[in-house]
């Protein structure tokens, strides 16, 4: 039987990059696919791109701009197949990705979704991130700390191809007030903490960072994890079983967010999420550079000089 993969393809003022990932898609040894490009209230002419690109398997969808979660969500309310995967509009894959997606998709049926090693950046340089067994995986309850965020980190949205009535199930994406960042890894640690999946590390997707001008690698500062502020679905969707860990990750992101707003001079937020979650002492160290972070944050020298002793013990450190 013929697996049609349905790609979603969210577009906002992305047109210098377009038609390359259509292109990456195009290139695919799989042909069995349909693409939907969700443009979210563009102002460039990157809709214009896309229908000067002759392939009946392309359609474009428009809606005013309400962030990517709600575009992917929009392109996942339009497909009508078993298995779909989310490409964003400055990124490609290599021309084996689909396939093999699909390949250890049908041939292990109890595995939610498919993720592959990634390269990153202008030269397509293999991401470290991608250095894991291949195969089945389910995420340990007793997972260590420095591993929380790593294991994560792996399940990138352009890497993924995942089970349409999985994604559904769960909620889609997060996208509350317009979201713009963390929206996806909302959905993908649902799918980690209920479901198993199948990882292949070889570099398979390729994420351009460096391209985008309008991405969040161009903010001053990252903003809370939308898991951090708006945990309660979570909550509400995991397992008993999968509890504790979750609310490890709650903790971890939580401490993560209010040292990035300690960093961005912003003390009262990270006081204010730091007291959303009183288990995060429990974090140890990490928690004590937390409030430490906290301190110093109306003292800018201050905050120079304990980055600069970071990054020294750092190179200290490093082999």
């Amino acid at each position: 039987m013929t697996i049609t993969v349905t790609v979603v393809i969210p577009l906002y003022n992305k047109a210098p990059y377009i038609e390359r990932t259509l292109q990456s898609i195009q290139a695919q040894t799989y042909p069995h696919w349909q693409a939907i490009v969700v443009d979210d209230g563009s102002t460039d002419d990157g809709v214009e791109r896309v229908r000067r690109v002759s392939d009946p398997r392309i359609q474009v969808i428009q809606q005013p701009n309400t962030g990517p979660g709600a575009a992917r969500n929009c392109g996942l309310r339009a497909s009508d197949t078993p298995l779909i995967a989310f490409l964003d509009a400055d990124d490609e894959w290599l021309p084996e990705f689909l396939e093999q997606g699909v390949m250890a998709l049908t041939q292990y049926p109890d595995c939610a979704l498919w993720v592959s090693g990634q390269q990153r950046g202008a030269a397509g340089k293999p991401w470290a991130g991608s250095r894991y067994p291949e195969g089945p995986w389910r995420i340990p309850m007793d997972l260590p700390t420095k591993q929380l965020k790593p294991t994560l980190d792996v399940l990138h949205s352009g890497a993924i191809v995942a089970r349409r009535k999985t994604v559904l199930e769960l909620g889609g994406f997060y996208d509350r007030d317009r979201c713009t960042y963390g929206e996806d890894i909302y959905l993908w640690l649902q799918v980690a903490l209920v479901h198993t999946i199948y990882r292949t590390p070889e570099p398979l997707a390729w994420y351009h960072s460096e391209s985008s001008e309008i991405g969040v690698w161009q903010r001053q500062y990252l903003p809370p994890w939308p898991m951090v502020m708006d945990p309660q679905p979570l909550r509400d969707r995991c397992p008993i079983e999968s509890r504790p860990l979750l609310e490890r990750y709650l903790a971890y992101y939580a401490i993560l967010s209010a040292r990035r707003l300690a960093a961005a001079g912003q003390a009262d937020a990270a006081r204010d999420i730091l007291r959303q979650y009183p288990q995060a002492w429990q974090m140890g160290w990490l928690y004590a550079k937390a409030l430490w972070d906290v301190a110093i944050a109306p003292f800018p020298a201050l905050q120079q000089w304990t980055q600069q002793a970071q990054t020294a013990l750092r190179r200290w450190r490093s082999p």
